[in-house]
């Protein structure tokens, strides 16, 4: 399922950047509904896994909370299981090595597809600045009175 999500993460991606292009283009119907489908793949990708490793972070601090009360509990009453070393806190768990190739290809497909869409894109149009001689007429003589 963590796979399912970086390739919902990319197209969302994708469909983001073509919302971009499209609002550039003034297609606004279209940008609105790609930005909405977009937001809603990278939602679906990013919201689950950043809800359970908050979930994870309360629980360890939960854990480290409840640890020094009862090391500070232990030491009020003079009990010599104060000074023992706390047990051993578990780890956070850590991603697959799978799984970080296939964020880092798709965060490169998407880098790749940025630059070919905006830097590479044929049909947009220069705006080139004309100098006044080959102006017309009557935007050359515009100031004058």
């Amino acid at each position: 399922m963590a796979y399912l999500r970086v390739v919902a993460g990319f197209f969302g991606y994708l469909l983001l950047i073509g919302a971009i292009d499209f609002l550039l283009h003034t297609e606004f119907g279209t940008a609105i509904v790609s930005a909405l489908m977009g937001l809603g793949l990278c939602w679906w990708a990013l919201a689950r896994p950043l809800r359970e490793r908050r979930d994870q972070r309360r629980a360890r601090d939960d854990e480290l909370i409840a640890r020094a009360d009862a090391g500070h509990m232990a030491f009020l009453k003079n009990d010599p299981a104060a000074f023992a070393p706390p047990p051993v806190m578990q780890e956070l768990p850590r991603m697959r090595r799978g799984l970080k190739v296939a964020i880092v290809a798709a965060s490169g497909l998407a880098l790749i597809s940025t630059w070919v869409a905006f830097l590479e894109n044929p049909e947009r149009e220069v705006v080139s600045i004309q100098p006044a001689a080959t102006l017309p007429a009557w935007v050359a003589g515009h100031g004058e009175g």
